[in-house]
């Protein structure tokens, strides 16, 4: 899914719609309707301000199969991060601040499991905060368990690869990875072959660079516990236990939740409806035929360089 046109709403905000190919009824569609739903489910809520909602509301005249959604001019936090090979400690903690307040609304007030965590799935805003897109994976669980087999390889929890049932504990386990890839450049698990992936993840056995904090090695190694019931975020506490957590010492909360400061990246703007912090990409029918593209490669060729 993504964000096709730019366009002006009836009170002058810019918004992005997203629509479903067209062409015929297919397991896209049914996929499309599951996000439209979780998405306008953050339409009024005050409580989630990093996350995409629906803009259209239930009476607008834009059409039945398109997303009209927060415009975001500052692009996908992959091309930050691609060119800056890493982030810095205060960076990634700022980011995974605002990620780990996502998780916790879309948990605890809505029991979704979002499932598709990574940075090209974060945007920044003008301000360079972040809001999270692509709800096509995301599901209302709540306490119970489900068993498809979805998300990005490099991401995927344990329990999903071994296909035992999964729940929320997913994405905390994603959110280790995430902080993982902000502070090194690329994720703690990759491999050519998906095989020996999925055998590295459910093994779980996470290097980490000497210069990691221990504060940074702690937090991702609790999240990454290979065992959803051992994970921080899942266990007793939830999310509290997560915010808690050293890592995250010196973050005002309620700063974050309202916008009270800026992010640390100030995308480049040139006027609201500039798209230039956008990178093309291939048709989506194309995009992802190959898994590990030469793209990949060049990114995660020189895994672990500086062990």
């Amino acid at each position: 899914m993504a964000a096709e046109a730019v366009e002006r709403s009836a009170h002058n905000q810019l918004r992005a719609s997203s629509a479903p190919p067209m062409n015929g009824r297919s397991s896209r569609d049914d996929t499309h309707e599951r996000e439209k739903q979780i998405v306008a489910s953050a339409r009024q809520s005050q409580l989630s301000p990093f996350r995409v909602s629906d803009r259209a509301g239930r009476n607008s005249s834009v059409s039945a199969r398109n997303l009209s959604l927060d415009y975001c001019p500052g692009g996908e936090i992959f091309s930050y991060l691609r060119r800056a090979r890493r982030f810095n400690e205060t960076t990634t903690k700022f980011y995974a601040a605002e990620i780990t307040m996502t998780i916790e609304y879309m948990h605890d007030i809505e029991g979704v499991a979002y499932r598709d965590l990574k940075p090209e799935n974060i945007l920044l805003d003008a301000d360079g905060h972040i809001k999270l897109v692509d709800f096509g994976f995301a599901k209302q669980l709540h306490d119970r368990e489900t068993y498809t087999l979805c998300g990005t390889p490099e991401y995927l929890a344990p329990e999903v690869i071994r296909n035992s049932g999964h729940g929320l504990a997913v994405d905390w386990w994603a959110l280790g990875i995430l902080i993982y890839e902000f502070l090194v450049g690329q994720p703690p698990f990759w491999d050519q072959s998906p095989i020996r992936l999925y055998e590295q993840i459910v093994a779980g056995r996470l290097r980490f660079p000497q210069t990691m904090s221990g504060a940074a090695q702690n937090i991702i190694s609790l999240l990454c516990k290979t065992n959803p019931t051992e994970r921080l975020g899942y266990i007793s506490g939830g999310s509290g236990r997560v915010k808690s957590h050293p890592f995250f010492e010196g973050i005002d909360w309620d700063d974050l939740l309202y916008h009270r400061i800026k992010g640390p990246i100030i995308p480049r703007v040139d006027h609201p409806a500039d798209t230039g912090n956008f990178e093309e990409y291939p048709d989506p029918e194309t995009r992802h035929q190959n898994l590990y593209t030469d793209e990949m490669k060049k990114r995660y060729e020189s895994l672990f360089s500086d062990f």
